[in-house]
C-alpha cells in the first residue's frame, strides 16, 4: 500500500487543501478512491493467506470440530498409509475458492500489483 500512496501526486492534495478540504477530507475524498485497486489487491492477498493458513491453526485450535480445512487435509496422511484419492478430492475442494476468486478478479489483481510498483 505504501507504493500506492507514494505514487499519488502531491499536487492533488495541495489543490484540495487550497479549496478548503481538511486532512481527513483529503484522505477520504481523494486518497481512498485513488487507492481502491491497491486495497482490493491487499484484501485478496490477505484472503489467500488466511485461507491457506496451516501452522497457526494447528497450534492454536485444539478442538477437532473447529479445525480449519488445511489442518483437516493433514488427516489424510497416516504413519503407514496415505489415502490419495480422498486427499486429492479434498485438495480440489480446498483450492476451489481461491481459484474462483482469482479468476473473477484477475484483471484487478494484475492492475493493482503493477500500479503500485511503477516508479518515476
Amino acid at each position: 500500500m505504501t507504493g500506492f500512496f507514494k505514487s499519488m501526486p502531491g499536487e492533488i492534495f495541495e489543490a484540495a487543501c487550497i479549496d478548503g478540504c481538511s486532512i481527513y477530507g483529503c484522505f477520504i475524498r481523494i486518497a481512498l478512491p485513488l487507492s481502491r485497486v491497491g486495497m482490493f489487491v491487499a484484501g485478496i492477498m490477505t484472503f489467500v493467506g488466511n485461507w491457506n493458513e496451516l501452522l497457526l491453526a494447528m497450534v492454536f485450535i485444539s478442538d477437532v470440530a473447529k479445525k480449519t480445512l488445511p489442518v483437516t487435509l493433514t488427516y489424510f496422511v497416516g504413519p503407514y498409509a496415505t489415502n490419495y484419492v480422498q486427499m486429492f478430492a479434498a485438495i480440489i475442494i480446498a483450492i476451489a475458492p481461491t481459484v474462483i476468486v482469482y479468476s473473477i478478479f484477475s484483471n484487478q489483481i494484475v492492475d493493482g500489483l503493477t500500479t503500485g510498483a511503477v516508479k518515476g
